[in-house]
């Protein structure tokens, strides 16, 4: 952790903090990363609530993407990711499904004719509500209606620098990367990176706890050594199925279950690796 954000996370005057969100660039359907600055308080939970509250309630800082660019006397400067706050229902039972009719495999309809998707996660199945807000256009009308956000062309070196550096991650994302990455909860979430599509700049992941998912190159916060993993013995036929799924993507879930494999054969592998990565403590 560097001195600066150790200093961040250490420090609170206990009253609430002061925000403004000076720059921003859009970084995936609901995500957009920020450039902002914090006066007073500097404890990060504060921040991240002060952040919401600067939007309406309508974005909320991604917790575990934010670190510290610059901290001066009163004011320190950070930088992360901001997700569209969703409705989600917990999917626990039949009974829960109360109220949702099903029009696409994983795609519903509630009784007021909104829109929602259902997700696998490591805790079960949620629904999660489409706001609009995944659209550019709302997103750029919002962080221009209730912040100082700029997407001009006048931008700081830092913001440049920022966003190059999310545009390289995000241009060599490949498969048989394991990779951070928000998800669709809003949370950093680590897993391997199954196929990219080049022109829609999505990949394919399957989590650590064995959920796949589609998401946007731009939600990728980091790509992590896993060159240290133990291999999974496979059987001649087995070798050359994955070898050649990798290769030309034609059966993605044979690489889906291969991951799977290599989760179930190696999980304290997998435990210490991301006891690792959250040992870094962020801004936020």
């Amino acid at each position: 952790m560097s001195k600066l954000t150790k200093n961040f996370v250490a420090q609170s005057s206990g009253a609430r903090p002061v925000v403004e969100i000076r720059h921003s660039a859009l970084a995936g359907a609901g995500l957009v990363r920020v450039i902002i600055d914090a006066t007073g308080n500097r404890d990060g939970k504060a921040v991240a609530s002060a952040l919401r509250d600067k939007t309406g309630g309508r974005l909320e800082a991604i917790s575990g993407s934010f670190s510290v660019l610059n901290e001066g006397s009163f004011t320190t400067r950070l930088s992360g990711l901001m997700g569209v706050v969703r409705p989600i229902v917990h999917i626990g039972c039949a009974a829960d499904m109360k109220g949702f009719t099903a029009f696409a495999s994983n795609m519903f309809v509630d009784n007021e004719e909104n829109m929602w998707k259902l997700h696998k996660t490591g805790s079960g199945q949620v629904l999660v509500q489409s706001t609009g807000l995944e659209d550019e256009a709302d997103l750029r009308h919002l962080l221009a209606s209730c912040s100082s956000a700029s997407m001009a062309h006048t931008q700081p070196s830092e913001f440049r620098t920022m966003v190059a550096q999310a545009s390289a991650l995000s241009d060599n994302v490949q498969g048989g990367d394991f990779i951070s990455y928000c998800g669709a909860m809003n949370t950093v979430v680590h897993g391997f990176a199954v196929a990219t599509d080049p022109e829609s700049r999505d990949v394919m992941v399957v989590s650590i706890s064995g959920d796949e998912e589609i998401v946007s190159t731009s939600a990728v916060t980091a790509v992590h050594d896993v060159s240290d993993c133990p291999p999974v013995e496979l059987d001649k036929a087995e070798s050359v199925e994955v070898a050649m799924s990798a290769a030309s993507s034609v059966d993605v879930n044979v690489l889906v279950n291969y991951y799977r494999r290599i989760y179930g054969k190696w999980p304290a592998y997998f435990a210490q690796l991301v006891q690792r990565i959250n040992s870094h403590r962020f801004a936020m």
